[in-house]
């Protein structure tokens, strides 16, 4: 079993397991992560061409960050905090890949707390020091039940979003504000059953320049 499909395992001890459901999650989220790598060949040169024009140059840039993060979590209506880490690959043509996770695990008796995994394409406009974006993830969301009462749960979830960036220079930006709306299509609040919930993030940090 490889790490995605350890991950889309529901491990829910009083839930019989759906190899079909860990199958399609595992999947997707696959499907996702592919779809990101793939908005970056639009900065590859032609594969019919024997010879790089010595004018082209390739401008794929890697940003990597983190941001403290605050959820509204539909279970519950809840709000609370935590922190998220992300890769963002940047093309010339303002489109590119994005790889997140966030951790959502606020100091409360209930432990209950979220972890996510996902993967999408971004695209990236410039107003002056502004760069607006917009992007759509995919991917694996972890659910710990409050007080145990099951073990963790794994989702699909699919997360449209947005933010606003400000250039501080070449290589630093401030995340203003990062939205995602997070989506849980296959949740499951008793065994057997799927009542899908959503959740709501922002988040606001920093993005810098890795090369």
């Amino acid at each position: 079993m490889n790490i995605y499909s350890g991950l889309c395992q529901n491990r829910n001890r009083k839930a019989s397991p759906k190899a079909g459901g860990t199958q399609r999650r595992s999947g997707i989220f696959f499907a996702a992560v592919l779809a990101g790598f793939l908005v970056l060949a639009l900065d590859a040169p032609s594969a019919s061409s024997q010879v790089v024009p010595s004018g082209y140059k390739q401008s794929l840039t890697y940003f990597g960050g983190a941001t403290a993060t605050g959820q509204y979590l539909q279970y519950g209506e809840r709000k609370q905090w935590g922190v998220t880490g992300f890769l963002e690959l940047d093309s010339s043509h303002h489109i590119g890949a994005v790889f997140e996770t966030s951790w959502i695990h606020p100091r409360q008796p209930d432990n209950l707390h979220t972890l996510t995994y996902q993967g999408g394409v971004r695209y990236r406009m410039n107003f002056g020091k502004l760069e607006p974006y917009a992007k759509a993830l995919a991917g694996v969301g972890e659910f710990s039940y409050p007080y145990h009462y099951f073990d963790n749960g794994s989702f699909l979830i699919v997360s449209p979003g947005g933010g606003v960036d400000y250039r501080l220079n070449s290589r630093i930006r401030l995340r203003v504000v990062d939205f995602e709306y997070t989506y849980w299509p296959e949740f499951s609040y008793n065994p057997g059953t799927t009542t899908p919930i959503s959740s709501a993030t922002v988040s606001s940090g920093i993005r810098v320049r890795i090369f």
